[in-house]
């Protein structure tokens, strides 16, 4: 148990955003958190609000754009386009992380 709390407070804010953008089970992470006593309450309600935010903003931004005929195609292929976004979003902050030519570090 001290293991996973101690796991949780390292990636909690993580898990909790991608839980919350994701299909995974929000409530699970959110009581999680509160079991763990995530540290940050603020980065928490950050990483929720970003998360759920993102998630529900970009279904609304589809909805508008295409009608509501891409329901049918986003709950057919959530699962890989949340992939794929998530391996997007870590291909870019590998690559924002890299040191700069000409940077002194």
């Amino acid at each position: 148990m001290k293991r996973a709390e101690e796991f949780f407070n390292r990636y909690g804010t993580w898990a909790v955003g991608i839980a919350a953008f994701t299909l995974i089970p929000y409530k699970i992470f959110t009581i999680a958190s509160g079991v763990f006593m995530l540290r940050n309450l603020k980065v928490f309600i950050a990483a929720s609000f970003l998360g759920r935010g993102g998630r529900f903003m970009t279904e609304a931004v589809l909805i508008m754009l295409f009608g509501e005929e891409i329901l049918s195609f986003l709950s057919a292929h959530f699962e890989l386009i949340t992939i794929l976004v998530g391996a997007a979003v870590i291909l870019f902050l590998a690559v924002y992380s890299l040191p700069r030519k000409g940077s002194r570090s």
